[in-house]
């Protein structure tokens, strides 16, 4: 790929993470893979990269796991995965700021061992980092929008022993966006009895 590739100078770049399980009955399971696959196509087409079918994806997702799972995740060892990087990139190889005409799709996969739960210690990020924004690319796996959030990561001490750090903006930094792999309930009470809140 040359240095002056579309992806090393304006991040045009999109991906996904989804996980294969191996259940304790020896099968192999993806939950909503065309889902993923899915928000990969609108998290491309809002950083006008070339589209691709997510039906394609999805079978291109399926032979590499017919290929990698046996050997990873053998049948008789439940409660491992496999995660699972599907990554598009503009590879045009031109400095002139212009959505890429060429792209390269690969799938990456990394072994993911069961490990134990250790609870959940949640930090809230700073007012002045704002992670997403209303009309941003909050809701797109792109690297616009993860490579902002290093600097939440970096400052932590590892002794602080926290699993999550929660993303918060408006004025007084009460509106929640989504944390890193995790879904969120919550609820809260108003004059007007209990509101609640489910957030993926």
């Amino acid at each position: 790929m040359a240095p002056s590739a579309s992806v090393f100078h304006y991040a045009t770049a999109c991906f996904e993470g989804l996980k294969a399980f191996r259940g304790h009955d020896g099968k192999l399971r993806l939950l909503r893979p065309q889902h993923n696959c899915a928000r990969m196509l609108a998290s491309a087409t809002r950083i006008s990269l070339p589209e691709f079918a997510p039906d394609q994806l999805l079978k291109l997702i399926e032979k590499l796991l017919i290929i990698d799972a046996p050997r990873w995740l053998p049948a008789d060892r439940a409660g491992n995965s496999l995660y699972i990087r599907p990554t598009l990139i503009g590879t045009d190889d031109s400095l002139g700021f212009q959505p890429p005409q060429e792209a390269l799709l690969f799938v990456i996969v990394s072994y993911w061992p069961n490990t134990k739960p250790q609870g959940l210690r949640l930090l809230a990020s700073n007012k002045d980092i704002v992670r997403a924004w209303p009309g941003g690319v909050g809701l797109r796996e792109t690297l616009w929008r993860i490579t902002g959030r290093l600097c939440l990561r970096i400052p932590m001490p590892r002794g602080w022993g926290l699993t999550r750090c929660f993303g918060c903006l408006g004025p007084r930094g009460r509106s929640l966006r989504r944390g890193r792999r995790i879904s969120l309930f919550s609820g809260g009470r108003r004059p007007d009895g209990w509101r609640w809140s489910l957030r993926r």
